[in-house]
């Protein structure tokens, strides 16, 4: 197994699959889709897939601050997942909360997504480097690199390495070299 104090031998890029999706290829990939499946997931994706998308989003739970907001359809969208795939042939990656989640997700995704939220929560991190199959690792909205970098070993040291994608999706703003005011105005 690989360990980030070998990165300097690792290779510049690193592919991996996702269903029939090679991410760090030749270019770069788009996954697409709503925020939550919801019933009309199935015609969504058939869209975005005549649109051109390699994959889909699929969010089957929703990690939400408000308790009394909307938490996805949970396993009543294994359906309309299964819809989706057979209308389109392309892979489905959904975030999940828990290893119960990716259990049950298990036979009708491709991936996993860990959530930026989730991206700290330590035990679905190394319940997801136990499974073989691939994890996309959001960036928390206000984590450092190396916080990243830590949580991916979490994933890796439990021997899912060759099957992690980092997702970065922000930069932090706040520079450990400058003060409130001056992080402020950038």
């Amino acid at each position: 197994m690989e360990l980030l104090e070998d990165i300097d031998k690792a290779p510049a890029v690193r592919q991996v699959m996702v269903g029939s999706m090679t991410v760090g290829g030749d270019r770069p990939v788009i996954i697409a889709g709503p925020c939550s499946v919801e019933p009309d997931y199935p015609d969504q994706a058939a869209m975005l897939a005549a649109c051109g998308a390699d994959a889909l989003r699929a969010g089957v739970y929703k990690h939400r601050t408000d308790p009394g907001s909307f938490q996805g359809l949970g396993t009543q969208a294994i359906p309309l997942l299964d819809e989706a795939r057979g209308r389109t042939a392309l892979p489905l990656i959904s975030e999940v909360l828990s290893s119960e989640d990716a259990e049950t997700l298990a036979e009708h995704v491709d991936a996993y997504q860990v959530g930026a939220r989730n991206m700290q929560n330590v035990r679905l991190l190394e319940s997801l480097g136990e499974i073989g199959k691939p994890v996309v690792l959001k960036r928390g909205l206000a984590a450092t690199i190396d916080e990243w970098i830590s949580a991916s070993e979490y994933i890796r040291r439990r021997g899912n390495n060759a099957h992690l994608v980092g997702l970065l999706r922000r930069r932090r703003e706040f520079r450990s070299d400058a003060g409130p005011a001056q992080a402020l105005q950038r």
